[in-house]
């Protein structure tokens, strides 16, 4: 064996930033060997991990778990990721720094394409999360291909992001969730989301199963809950966005359902909420989302145009005509009601006229 200097150490630095292969104790008569095997490895390599095309994505991502949640600790979920990093998208292109975020509106804000996003950094979007939703450990930034100038602006701009939801001690306030959704909705591009999500849904959540949100099998809601949610549809009415054109007359139909069951059945009226809320946010991300290939949306649309709208209306169609059931035997059950009491009345006065007669 050869002496001391005769041994090397060697490290593949042009892999990918996270792949490091270590070669110790090579002796320099195996230098050629060695040479031969990194090429191959080198261009395995290339196949099987492509550089990012969007490296400043991936970064501003890494770069956000690592300050909001490096532990991996239990209080930083997949929705709350979605929503800061489009906080963050915002924020960086005031300063014309443009992290080409995937996203798009949908139910409870907007949400990052995981398509869009693994075409975007060849990364599946959820490689940040664990099984429970929560997101992984960030103890470190891998390398980007981001210069140092950026890379500070973003920094910058996730500190000051996160601090708004933090305490003086760097802890997350309770309930920085809702004050995150507030942020989102105050971006929203139609009033009638933010009267919609932030205003009438909020408020029936309230007559949810604590725990997961179910809509309980049997609920009675109270005179001023009736005259509430009532007042909501209004203002949804008047606020129902030209853009959805499609969709107007199925609203139209929708709220005077909606009245029906706060009537006669207000499981059904909670129920009638989800779905409609489902539906106009299938519409709603076909319409507003950014950075999102044109192969994705063709997809919603079609699925949208096929599927969707026509499940929406058979189940419209259903609840409302159950309703309209309920309706026509509470009418029936008036009407034999009222016969009955007239027939009480006819009969009272005549026996108070033969009294008097005699």
């Amino acid at each position: 064996m050869g002496s001391r200097s005769d041994w090397v150490w060697c490290k593949v630095t042009s892999c990918p930033s996270f792949i490091t292969i270590h070669l110790a104790n090579i002796s320099k008569k195996y230098k050629r060997i060695y040479h031969l095997t990194k090429y191959y490895i080198l261009n395995a390599f290339k196949g099987l991990f492509p550089l990012v095309k969007k490296p400043i994505l991936k970064y501003s991502t890494e770069r956000l778990l690592y300050c909001a949640n490096p532990k991996g600790e239990y209080f930083f979920k997949k929705t709350t990721l979605n929503k800061v990093l489009y906080l963050l998208y915002l924020r960086l292109k005031e300063r014309n720094v443009d992290i080409q975020l995937p996203y798009f509106w949908y139910k409870f804000g907007t949400l990052a394409d995981e398509k869009s996003y693994y075409d975007a950094i060849d990364l599946p979007f959820s490689r940040y999360f664990k099984q429970d939703g929560f997101t992984r450990a960030m103890s470190y930034v891998p390398r980007s291909g981001v210069d140092e100038l950026t890379k500070s602006i973003i920094d910058e701009e996730i500190i000051k992001l996160l601090k708004k939801y933090q305490d003086n001690d760097g802890y997350f306030v309770h309930d920085y969730l809702q004050l995150i959704l507030d942020d989102v909705y105050a971006t929203a591009p139609y009033e009638f989301q933010r009267t919609f999500n932030r205003g009438l849904y909020k408020y029936v959540n309230q007559f949810k199963t604590i725990k997961r949100k179910k809509i309980p099998s049997k609920l009675r809601l109270g005179t001023d809950d009736v005259q509430q949610i009532s007042q909501y549809l209004s203002k949804l009415l008047s606020e129902f966005p030209d853009d959805f054109t499609e969709l107007f007359d199925l609203f139209l139909e929708w709220e005077d359902t909606m009245e029906l069951a706060l009537k006669y059945n207000h499981t059904t009226s909670l129920k009638l909420l989800d779905d409609f809320w489902d539906i106009f946010a299938r519409s709603l991300r076909i319409k507003k989302n950014e950075n999102i290939p044109k192969y994705v949306i063709d997809e919603w649309i079609e699925r949208y145009e096929k599927q969707d709208l026509k499940n929406f209306e058979k189940g419209l169609n259903i609840n409302r005509n159950e309703l309209l059931s309920i309706s026509f035997d509470h009418r029936q059950s008036n009407t034999d009601v009222d016969k009955m009491v007239d027939e009480i009345m006819d009969c009272a006065y005549k026996m108070s006229f033969t009294k008097q007669s005699q």
